[in-house]
């Protein structure tokens, strides 16, 4: 504020010598301050221009289109709040004849537009700075997630434990019965295969995560006794809509891993979709000791730091977050679907 202040004063200085010569000098005390005012407005404006642009998005739009969208609003929105302005108060005083005629009107529009283009473009230049900057931040978080996300991948991998309990409920169906033994291991293998095949943590299809899920249960409820039951939405799913991969997964994970189920009364964990763009993972809640893994190496020791990596994906991905609810009796997060179809052919 303090430059835009001292930019006004000089400008305000080098009208007053336009006569050049100190005998024509005439400085007004209060002409600094309408400059003043007339640069916050031009801020304002480009605030609100941006306000129904958006903020710039690099992925729908290229940075020399999103700015000059951005100029031209903001300039429109300036010339008709100052001509706006400038009518009332020309009617105020009865001289709008002097004040409107062509000539007057082209050299106000002149002088405005010359101040847009000294405050304007020095502000624009000035949020292209912080848009870059939160650009690098983002990339830099989203590189860190993406190891972090492969990293624990590879855990889910090669953790003995998982293996080491799937494989003796293997052992024990294929004793027992040998249909059950297959699908068993049909399920096991398509969640070792889905994970290979995410394992640098791109963005999934709705549906594919769901089928994860329902094989993660499968392989659960295998080890114990049915206790736990999964109601999904109703098919088919939207096909351009994405999650973050795991995510629906991990929820599901978190309801077997942090509450008791039985065969007699299995723990209900629902996920829903009450509109096109959100999907929803409800579960009872019954808080039980922690007397087992949840099932997969990629577990996560504190469910709070599952969920806060979910946030930032979310952060980086949209501008949406996930929404968390909690009663005495059942446990609700929220996901947005993301409609980015750059990823349709990662994922493929």
């Amino acid at each position: 504020m303090l430059l835009l202040l001292g930019f006004c004063y000089v400008l305000a200085l080098s009208h007053a010598v336009q006569g050049g010569s100190w005998a024509s000098f005439s400085f007004k005390v209060d002409a600094p301050w309408w400059i003043f005012l007339q640069g916050l407005l031009i801020i304002q404006c480009i605030r609100w221009s941006r306000g129904l642009i958006g903020p710039y998005q690099p992925v729908h739009t290229r940075v020399g289109a999103y700015y000059a969208r951005l100029w031209v609003g903001s300039l429109l929105f300036f010339l008709a709040l100052q001509k706006s302005v400038g009518l009332i108060i020309a009617l105020a005083f009865g001289n709008v004849t002097r004040n409107f005629n062509a000539y007057t009107l082209l050299l106000s529009t002149l002088d405005d537009l010359l101040l847009f283009s000294l405050v304007g473009n020095a502000y624009l230049l000035w949020q292209y700075l912080q848009d870059y900057h939160d650009l690098q931040q983002k990339a830099l978080t989203a590189e860190k997630l993406a190891v972090q996300h492969q990293y624990q991948s590879l855990k889910k991998q090669l953790d003995p434990h998982f293996l080491f309990n799937n494989l003796n409920v293997l052992s024990q169906l294929i004793e027992e019965d040998s249909h059950r033994a297959g699908r068993f291991l049909h399920k096991l293998s398509n969640l070792y295969r889905y994970t290979l095949h995410h394992q640098t943590g791109h963005l999934v299809r709705v549906a594919d995560e769901l089928t994860l899920a329902q094989d993660y249960l499968f392989l659960i409820n295998e080890r114990f006794d049915n206790g736990f039951r999964l109601v999904m939405p109703p098919a088919p799913y939207p096909a351009d809509r994405y999650v973050p991969c795991f995510s629906v997964q991990n929820l599901v994970e978190n309801a077997v891993k942090h509450n008791v189920g039985t065969p007699d009364a299995p723990l209900l964990i629902t996920i829903g979709q009450p509109t096109p763009d959100e999907l929803t993972v409800e579960n009872e809640r019954r808080p039980g000791p922690v007397r087992r893994s949840s099932g997969t190496a990629r577990k996560v020791e504190c469910i709070g730091i599952g969920l806060q990596n979910l946030r930032k994906q979310y952060a980086i991905l949209s501008d949406r977050s996930i929404q968390i609810e909690q009663t005495d009796s059942h446990f609700r997060v929220t996901l947005p679907l993301l409609a980015i179809a750059a990823y349709e052919h990662s994922t493929d």
